[in-house]
């Protein structure tokens, strides 16, 4: 009988050791709250169903990556609350985004437990129609460059540049390209052109109106 409770308890204690080890050696989570509000760049008035996209990534005890999302959404106030469960020192990143809008071209890095984010995003309401023509065939390729300085400023200065196509646009004489771009209105966009990718030599610029679509016409 001796013999037995022995057994039992070598057994026992070898069960709880097994799941000491196992619990030691998974992931410990805690809680994140995520805060803030949500508006409208040029008149800082509260901006509803903007999407929050937040991304939790970490590296597991066992040397492999570990990433998981969350979503929420702002109220009719702008706001958004969310609150979620995630591996302690797991990296934090959240994204702001609504479909018409332009933000910051970066995600928004969260630190420690508690995080409050301010959060503004800019109507694409102005549209330039950029058309380039190849009247006279002396050249067979265009860079150009489109700048806004909205955008220029919420991006720490690196700008705007767009393109129809992968530098350089090819056009054979005699021949067209048309391309509508999405600019925040009520400014100025600026624009270089010309046949080395370095140094355009042509520039100008054009103001967009607010729900306007303003043309303008390359011809080399």
């Amino acid at each position: 009988m001796k013999h037995m409770v022995s057994g039992f308890t070598s057994t026992y204690l070898s069960l709880v050791l097994l799941l000491v080890f196992t619990a030691c050696d998974k992931e410990k989570y805690s809680v994140t709250k995520v805060r803030g509000r949500v508006l409208k760049g040029a008149s800082n008035k509260p901006l509803e169903d903007a999407a929050i996209y937040i991304s939790a990534s970490w590296e597991n005890k066992d040397g492999s990556d570990g990433a998981e999302s969350f979503y929420g959404k702002t109220d009719q106030t702008g706001q958004f609350n969310l609150e979620f469960s995630t591996v302690e020192g797991a990296s934090l990143l959240m994204d702001v985004s609504k479909n018409g809008f332009i933000g910051k071209p970066f995600y928004y890095p969260l630190g420690g437990s508690d995080n409050f984010i301010s959060a503004y995003l800019f109507a694409v309401d102005g549209h330039l129609r950029l058309k380039m023509v190849n009247e006279t065939g002396q050249h067979d390729s265009l860079y150009v460059n489109l700048v806004s300085p909205t955008i220029r400023a919420i991006s720490d200065g690196w700008g705007y540049t767009n393109h129809p196509q992968k530098y350089p646009l090819l056009l054979a004489k005699d021949s067209s390209w048309t391309q509508v771009f999405g600019f925040p209105s009520e400014e100025h966009i600026y624009l270089s052109w010309g046949y080395s990718k370095n140094a355009p030599p042509f520039s100008g610029d054009i103001f967009l109106p607010k729900s306007d679509t303003v043309d303008y016409i390359i011809a080399f």
